[in-house]
């Protein structure tokens, strides 16, 4: 531990601090276990809080990743004029979701650098006046959950 590692190096560390430390990485370690062992909301929902204790953890970060959200349900499109107003129901997702339309001409978008991103954020509609006519369009949701773009 980087503490004890201080300590070896002649520095003084406040016993306040090193129990706050202590008592810390024990409530994280707790949550990951937990979580390893928990329902894919529920998971998510402990890594999204473990998150805002360790911010900059590549673990936490990648755990993230594991749960994507369920995609959004009956995305339907009706054509108003020149524009195309898309709607869509709430993905069945817990959490703060917000929702990525990526937009390509001729073939499907991969991922959201494969294409244009259209509209990010978490209304249930979006309308589109960027359709050029005789184009065929594809269009993808990427959920993403706390600004953590996740895997489909």
């Amino acid at each position: 531990m980087k503490i004890n590692q201080a300590k070896n190096n002649g520095y003084d560390v406040d016993k306040d601090i090193e129990s706050k430390v202590t008592s810390t990485i024990k409530d994280v370690e707790s949550k990951i276990s937990l979580a390893k062992n928990s329902s894919a909301d529920k998971a998510f929902i402990l890594t999204l809080e473990l998150s805002e204790e360790i911010s900059d953890s590549d673990i936490v970060t990648d755990f993230i990743k594991k749960y994507p959200p369920e995609p959004p349900h009956n995305l339907a499109s009706k054509r108003i004029g020149l524009d195309v107003v898309l709607n869509w129901e709430k993905s069945g997702s817990t959490g703060p979701l917000e929702y990525v339309l990526v937009r390509k001409e001729n073939s499907y978008p991969n991922s959201e650098s494969d294409g244009n991103v259209i509209y990010r954020g978490k209304e249930l509609s979006f309308t589109d006046a960027a359709f050029k006519t005789s184009t065929v369009y594809c269009i993808r949701f990427f959920p993403a959950e706390s600004g953590y773009t996740r895997k489909q």
